[in-house]
């Protein structure tokens, strides 16, 4: 039996409906978290491979933590990456490290190749590991 090319249109419109009412129900099921005061400006943020911890990075000289997802506070807190704007945080494959990249606020150059320093720090204590200079 064939089907008319109006009714193959309504089927897909159907259907189109169908997925953009579930698209508009995705995360919806989430949960707020507070991690530290609002004190501070959080500019990176990365989740660990185990999904156990959260690094976090700030600005302006402001701590670097680490975030315990299942007891909820803040297991340590470092000065690393003295950055006015942060870093990006972003864990290693075996969440031994983490390595921390300079961010800057404004940059109406966009073709301008900035340079930036990178630190590697150990993820569990903090300690600073390397640190690149001027790098691209």
């Amino acid at each position: 039996m064939k089907t008319s090319w109006k009714q193959n249109l309504i089927e897909i419109a159907i259907l189109l409906i169908t997925f953009a009412i579930k698209g508009q129900s995705t995360n919806t099921d989430f949960e707020r978290v507070v991690i530290i005061d609002d004190l501070y400006i959080l500019s990176g943020i990365d989740l660990s491979n185990d999904q156990k911890t959260l690094a976090i990075s700030s600005t302006q000289s402001n701590p670097f933590y680490l975030y315990d997802l299942q007891n909820r506070q803040v297991t340590a807190e470092w000065d690393v990456a003295n950055w006015f704007a942060g870093s990006e945080v972003h864990y290693s494959a075996k969440d031994t490290y983490a390595l921390l990249r300079q961010l800057f606020y404004i940059n109406f150059n966009l073709n301008n190749d900035r340079e930036v320093e990178f630190e590697v720090i150990d993820a569990k204590s903090g300690q600073l590991i390397k640190r690149f200079v001027e790098y691209h």
